[in-house]
């Protein structure tokens, strides 16, 4: 049992010393802990990395295999669902969690039962804050271009059948949502969080956004990650979380296939199509955007009005104190972010980050 000093209790300024230094001693291994378990996820990260330079090369050495890849949008997918998210992703971290699965202060996997109505309505509160974080990334966008830069996304390959259909969604909303989910909110997360639930929600936020490789989706998953963290451990379930993640993806994933399907059926969807052009001045996939948005700007509202109603965002009651010369946040995540094996990943991620800036032609 901590013993808390006050004025009145002091005895001497040599045991006042005492107590500063025994509290300095906790902050500092605190910080020891949070370095160790970053090493940890750097490692995590650096073979992920490890991974992608092995497919990489594989393309790069195989010209038939890299002619594949820049046209079959089903082994785009097929690739993206083996070498990203499953070897990339579940596997590194899923080791991390097993090896260090005594040190989980929850279940690697949170599974508190909530209930339908509670999930939809975090999926609908998150989901207006993915539009809003759209926003976000579309000013960060005009940024740029004031400066004579664009912001370079990698584009997917449109479907062209009704296979590489099934395939792009699969591979955008469902397989992503599952294993980006059990990676960064289920392994990384519940680590972090032993050390408190804002730092470990930030802390694997900023992985998760360097972890895509270019700003836009840098700013933009980096933002969804605090979102879906914040579902996750208010909560206590990964289910939000998973469902917030793949409608998201999904938005993008139906794009594409309604894109394939204008221009492939001579029927309903070119009717549609038609009617988007004519109306909107809008190709179909822009006109489901737009209905998408607004159906889930109202949703959304809506999911907040009744949590705001039933005192979900409130925060739980603790008689937890804290701890003089504790930690902020942000030596926490000075901790963080300066573990060797952690800084050690960092250079490719950033410099991939980095380069999806260029200039305006």
């Amino acid at each position: 049992m901590v013993t808390y000093y006050s004025p009145t209790n002091i005895n001497s300024g040599d045991e006042m010393l005492r107590q500063k230094l025994y509290y300095q001693g906790v902050a500092k291994q605190e910080r020891k802990e949070i370095r160790h378990i970053s090493n940890l996820l750097g490692l995590a990260i650096l073979m992920f990395e490890l991974i992608q330079l092995i497919f990489s090369l594989v393309l790069a050495a195989n010209p038939v295999v890299y002619d594949l890849y820049e046209n079959s949008s089903v082994f785009q997918d097929c690739s993206s669902i083996l070498f990203i998210e499953v070897a990339g992703l579940v596997i590194p971290f899923g080791i991390i969690a097993f090896f260090n699965r005594k040190k989980y202060k929850v279940n690697i996997v949170p599974n508190e039962k909530i209930g339908f109505a509670k999930c939809a309505r975090w999926v609908g509160f998150g989901m207006l804050c993915c539009i809003g974080a759209d926003f976000v990334v579309s000013g960060v966008i005009a940024l740029f271009n004031v400066f004579g830069y664009d912001l370079d996304v990698p584009e997917s390959l449109v479907p062209s059948s009704p296979f590489a259909c099934v395939t792009t969604i699969v591979a955008t909303a469902i397989v992503p949502a599952l294993c980006e989910e059990f990676a960064m909110r289920c392994c990384s997360l519940g680590l972090m969080r032993n050390y408190g639930k804002a730092f470990g929600v930030v802390s694997v936020s900023i992985i998760f956004g360097l972890l895509h490789g270019n700003v836009v989706q840098f700013v933009f998953a980096g933002l969804v990650g605090l979102i879906v963290g914040y579902a996750t451990v208010k909560t206590g379930s990964i289910w939000p979380a998973i469902f917030i993640h793949g409608c998201n993806n999904a938005m993008s994933a139906i794009g594409d296939v309604a894109e394939y399907a204008a221009g492939n059926n001579s029927g309903l969807m070119n009717s549609i199509a038609s009617f988007a052009e004519k109306t909107l001045e809008a190709d179909l996939d822009e006109l489901l955007t737009i209905v998408m948005f607004g159906f889930w700007i109202v949703a959304g509202a809506i999911c907040i009005i009744f949590m705001l109603v039933k005192g979900e965002f409130k925060n739980e009651k603790t008689n937890a104190r804290e701890l003089p010369y504790s930690n902020s946040i942000w030596s926490k995540l000075g901790a963080f972010l300066s573990a060797p094996l952690m800084l050690l990943s960092f250079p490719f991620l950033i410099w991939s980050t980095v380069v999806s800036i260029v200039p305006i032609e």
